[in-house]
């Protein structure tokens, strides 16, 4: 018995995602207060595993995850986008071959500094 997570790009499990690059946002003058939002991007992740999968959760982390947030989906529409440091909890339970969507985007301020940072998306999850 293994559990396994996958995650992919389109609802139909064809598009395999290993990396995720966010866009580029233009960020404002220093001074300014306002808060430039990227492209908001959906993903999809499914049970590939052959055990089945409770208390999942997913949060970012890395050198990038202040400005990187994080969503329930609901009904193909971001729920309530969440700081990095905040899991979000997509399911409860995910049985073999079952999957859910979630959101993902990048926030940022006059205070972030240009160039590429790494993030991660961390699973946390209970195999029965």
């Amino acid at each position: 018995m293994s559990a396994k997570l996958e995650f992919f790009a389109d609802r139909f499990g064809r598009d395999s995602v290993t990396h995720l690059f966010l866009g580029e946002v233009e960020i404002p003058e220093p001074g300014l207060q306002s808060v430039q939002v990227g492209e908001e991007i959906q993903l999809w992740a499914q049970n590939t595993g052959t055990t089945v999968l409770e208390e999942i959760s997913l949060k970012v982390d890395g050198e990038a995850a202040p400005v990187v947030e994080l969503a329930r989906d609901n009904n193909d529409e971001p729920y309530r986008w969440l700081v990095s440091d905040v899991p979000i909890t997509p399911v409860q339970r995910l049985t073999p071959g079952s999957k859910f969507s979630f959101w993902t985007r990048a926030v940022y301020g006059p205070l972030n500094s240009e160039g590429t940072k790494t993030f991660f998306i961390n699973v946390s999850a209970l195999s029965t």
